[in-house]
């Protein structure tokens, strides 16, 4: 995993490798962790304002 930063690279290793403290100091006390599988749901898809367009059929 490779992990950036204004541009620059804050953490190259594996993912067990980058704890909750240092995750937060690279994105910033209010990121939240997502993992990234073969399970996740479909992308929504972005209105023109960059806003998430919900699915009401979910």
């Amino acid at each position: 995993m490779v992990a950036l930063k204004a541009g620059q690279v804050a953490f190259d290793g594996k993912p067990a490798e980058i704890d909750e403290r240092r995750f937060k100091e690279i994105y910033g006390e209010d990121a939240e962790e997502v993992e990234i599988g073969p399970d996740r749901p479909q992308p929504q898809p972005l209105a023109a304002d960059g806003a998430v367009q919900m699915d009401p059929s979910r």
